[in-house]
C-alpha cells in the first residue's frame, strides 16, 4: 500500500521545505526505508525538485517502493527533456 496521505502531507511539507534538492532527496531516501509511494505521490514530489538530473537521482530510490503501475505518464510529465523522460522510464521498467 502507498503511504497515508495524512502521512504523505507531512512528508511533502517537510521536502518542500527543505532548501536544496541534494536535502531533499535526502529525505526521500529515508522515508523510502519503510514506506511505498503511488505515483501520484512520486509524481508531486519529483516536481519539488528544480534539475531533471535529481529527479532522476530520486526516481531511483523511489521505484522500487512504488505500488501501482498504471500512471507512471504523472512520472514522466515532471522532467522537462525528452532524454531524461527515456532515462526515467528505463528506470521504471527495471523496477
Amino acid at each position: 500500500r502507498a503511504m497515508r496521505d495524512s502521512d504523505f502531507s507531512m512528508m511533502y511539507k517537510i521536502v518542500k521545505d527543505a532548501s536544496f534538492d541534494k536535502d531533499k532527496i535526502g529525505i526521500i531516501r529515508v522515508a523510502c526505508i519503510a514506506s511505498n509511494f503511488s505515483s501520484k505521490q512520486c509524481a508531486r514530489l519529483l516536481a519539488l525538485l528544480s534539475f531533471d538530473d535529481n529527479k532522476l537521482e530520486a526516481l531511483k530510490v523511489m521505484a522500487p517502493r512504488l505500488v501501482e503501475f498504471d500512471n507512471y505518464n504523472k512520472i514522466l510529465n515532471q522532467f522537462s527533456f525528452s532524454s531524461s523522460r527515456e532515462k526515467a522510464a528505463k528506470i521504471l521498467l527495471q523496477r
